[in-house]
């Protein structure tokens, strides 16, 4: 009797172990998911900071344009302002163009032959 004692007592020690070692691989599979969980929690709080940093970089950018739009503007207006009075020297000191040049001929002589 005492090796069917003994062999009971084998077989509960078995399945006292078995069933240690699942309950401890089921608390470490739990904590890896804890970890995982936590993990995709970061992941997608970064996420939003990416995309909320993201959407405040577009809006200084839009406002540093608009900034910088006047005094870029100022300088264009200038320079095309320069090369209109450019121009208008230029042209104020060519000749006149061939047809009023003619007129003012026809009429020059037209007084003449008065």
């Amino acid at each position: 009797m005492e090796g069917a004692t003994f062999h009971g007592e084998s077989m509960f020690f078995r399945f006292a172990a078995t069933l240690a070692i699942l309950t401890l691989i089921s608390i470490m599979g739990i904590a890896l998911e804890k970890q995982k969980l936590s993990l995709k929690r970061a992941i997608s709080e970064q996420h939003y900071q990416l995309q909320a940093l993201a959407e405040e970089r577009s809006q200084l950018f839009l406002k540093t344009q608009q900034l910088g739009a006047p005094p870029r503007l100022l300088r264009e207006w200038n320079s095309s302002i320069e090369l209109t009075e450019n121009r208008s020297v230029k042209e104020s000191s060519e000749a006149t163009p061939p047809l009023l040049e003619w007129r003012l001929k026809g009429a020059g002589e037209e007084r003449r032959n008065e």
